[in-house]
């Protein structure tokens, strides 16, 4: 089909689930005896963090340097090796280290993005006309993207509907996002080949009303063997479970979100979330931050300053760093990241966990 993404089988293997094991060049020893020779080898581990740095002006920050960032995993020190920016991915990447000392598999070449839009639809008036506001200058989300990039579309209404698998066809895009979520059927907009990502839910039991939660457990595990960082943009009001207390309502994050945010950290997933409630403040919009938060995106409101939400996401999803870091030595299990840019004025948005 034009304009549909065909991925190769994934070359870089472990890389992308976060932690690597690198036989570094010149570090083995080899032991000769009158026994025989004993060669010993010394793995030393990497980890690879996504990290997008924005100025004031919501602008990202390029030119940055492995010195520039300081790094704690698990409250101490962990070495920045190497920074490689991922914009313009027309324009290959400038080696910064000797490509001997890089992982296997650690491509240095320009690679296009894979960004999913998740809808929520809701037919509740001030999330209807909210969606509706978004989705006509939804151009503004579309416009700064380079032709390597590709393209999903779904949209929970309140059933998961899958419009799109990846695709450099933007004007199709534009075209649904502007009239189809809203007002049309997938079927409307040609058929959705049963490959790539509309594959991971073939066979899969949906219920009529799909939760949030279970659609990105499922689509990190899809997107878990694709190489490379990858993005959702959600649109949508939250999710979660709410409860009412002295006559006040809560949202809680429910008893699948730790699943969420352990799988889309597996796949290198970041989410950028526009809250398209028309309102200050509700309580769903708790768990629309935390997941941004979690995963290195960014949430913002539409309800006030729609086209600049716009922006700032689309400014976002210009380019962003991977960092090659030395962690520190860690027991097994969850710790905490802590990225920081050594200059003021600036904004880092990295994920939150590292999975020893």
């Amino acid at each position: 089909m034009s304009g549909y993404l065909t991925y190769p089988p994934l070359k870089i293997g472990p890389i992308c689930t976060g932690t690597v094991l690198v036989l570094l060049a010149g570090a083995s020893a080899v032991l000769v005896a009158q026994q025989g020779s004993l060669s010993e080898e010394v793995l030393v581990s990497r980890a690879l963090l996504d990290v997008r740095v924005i100025d004031e002006r919501g602008q990202p920050v390029r030119g940055l340097a492995p010195a520039d960032f300081q790094v704690t995993i698990g409250g101490r020190d962990a070495r920045v090796e190497t920074v490689v920016w991922t914009g313009e991915p027309s324009t290959p990447y400038d080696p910064v280290i000797d490509s001997e000392d890089l992982p296997p598999g650690f491509e240095l070449k320009a690679r296009g993005q894979l960004i999913i839009f998740l809808i929520q639809k809701n037919l509740q008036a001030g999330r209807a006309y909210g969606l509706l506001r978004v989705l006509r200058d939804s151009a503004g989300l579309l416009n700064q993207l380079s032709p390597d990039d590709r393209v999903a579309v779904l949209s929970l209404d309140p059933g998961l509907k899958i419009w799109t698998d990846f695709t450099g066809d933007l004007v199709r895009v534009e075209r649904i996002l502007r009239e189809g979520v809203m007002f049309g059927e997938p079927s409307g907009f040609g058929a959705v080949p049963a490959t790539g990502l509309a594959s991971a839910f073939d066979g899969l039991q949906q219920p009529p009303n799909q939760r949030m939660e279970k659609v990105l457990v499922h689509l990190g595990k899809a997107l878990e063997d694709l190489p490379g960082s990858k993005s959702i943009v959600v649109l949508g009001h939250g999710f979660g479970d709410l409860a009412t207390s002295f006559g006040a309502t809560s949202a809680g994050l429910g008893r699948e979100y730790d699943e969420v945010r352990a799988v889309l950290e597996k796949a290198r997933v970041a989410v950028f979330c526009l809250d398209i409630t028309q309102a200050d403040y509700h309580s769903l919009e708790y768990s629309l931050k935390v997941l941004a938060e979690d995963t290195g995106g960014l949430f913002v409101s539409t309800y006030s300053h729609k086209r600049r939400a716009i922006a700032q996401v689309s400014n976002a999803l210009l380019g962003h760093y991977v960092l090659l870091v030395e962690p520190p030595i860690l027991e097994p299990g969850p710790h905490g990241i802590s990225v920081e840019l050594m200059r003021s004025g600036t904004t880092v948005l990295a994920r939150r966990t590292y999975m020893e």
